[in-house]
């Protein structure tokens, strides 16, 4: 069901759609997406009818962000910003509707919440938790992708109705490759149900949900690891059988090291911000077997 939110949003792309957004200045209408994984979104969908970007890099931390001056541009040019709810994102929203009226803003963690099963979030299990926010990791959620995409395409058709019928394939096409993931994930993952992996930063919580995994975290919110949370881990991690450390490539991964060897743990890499969206999901899966 459509929101009166949704509605408008949609309304103000179809005007931009209207008087050509996509041939303004003979160039194809910049998309702009706050993590690397949404780019595999909009061009399975897009192809190469829209210039996409992502605002956060792939090698820096999406939680502790702040875009740069060097990016005003590119806000200027834009005509929508495809959102998960990052804190960058709200502090983003103000400077957005002064700079550039035209450019429209989609939380796309606000637009799929209903599909969630639990709730508009979905938690993963920290050390030392006494608060639960929003996990805006929505690309990592099998359940909620076609969601994300269907948000997607319709403002992209919105955008650029010239392309609908191709966008129309598209969109089924990435649908199949989803259902089809799900499976292949599922088969790797048979017998895994139950089984606990440990990470420095919580990114895989609906992931681990959906499969039946448990995701400890070692920090929450990016903050620094407490003491107290530290000395628990040793019981913890032989009552759950963890031997191995996921790190993301964005984070100190020295610090990951120093902890893994004082619990005798290996590390491994896990990058939930890989531009190759389906790659990472099958590295996710091998990797947690694999542990």
């Amino acid at each position: 069901m459509m929101t009166i939110a949704r509605y408008c949003v949609l309304v103000l792309l179809v005007s931009l759609g209207s008087v050509g957004a996509e041939s303004i200045g003979g160039k194809k209408p910049l998309v702009l997406v706050s993590v690397p994984p949404q780019l595999y979104f909009v061009r399975a969908i897009a192809g190469d009818s829209v210039e996409a970007r992502s605002v956060v890099p792939a090698d820096v931390s999406p939680e502790t962000y702040e875009p740069k001056p060097s990016q005003a541009r590119a806000f200027m040019q834009a005509v929508v910003f495809f959102g998960v709810g990052m804190s960058y994102e709200r502090a983003l929203q103000t400077r957005l509707a002064s700079n550039n009226r035209a450019l429209v803003y989609e939380n796309l963690a606000h637009i799929v919440s209903h599909h969630a099963s639990d709730s508009a979030h979905l938690d993963s299990r920290h050390l030392d938790s006494t608060s639960h926010a929003h996990d805006p990791h929505i690309w990592l959620s099998l359940k909620l992708a076609k969601a994300q995409a269907q948000a997607m395409y319709e403002s992209l058709c919105a955008i650029s109705p010239a392309h609908k019928e191709s966008y129309t394939k598209n969109l089924a096409t990435f649908f199949a490759q989803v259902d089809k993931i799900g499976l292949d994930l599922a088969r790797i993952l048979a017998g895994q149900r139950g089984r606990a992996f440990l990470v420095l930063h919580p990114a895989f919580g609906y992931l681990a949900q959906e499969f039946g995994l448990e995701e400890i975290a070692l920090e929450e919110d990016g903050r620094e690891i407490k003491l107290k949370a530290l000395s628990r881990l040793p019981k913890l991690i032989e009552e759950k059988r963890i031997r191995t450390l996921f790190i993301q490539p964005q984070f100190d991964k020295e610090r990951a090291e120093s902890i893994a060897k004082t619990l005798g743990l290996n590390v491994e890499i896990l990058d939930p911000l890989n531009e190759n969206w389906e790659e990472s999901l099958y590295a996710f899966a091998h990797k947690i077997k694999e542990q």
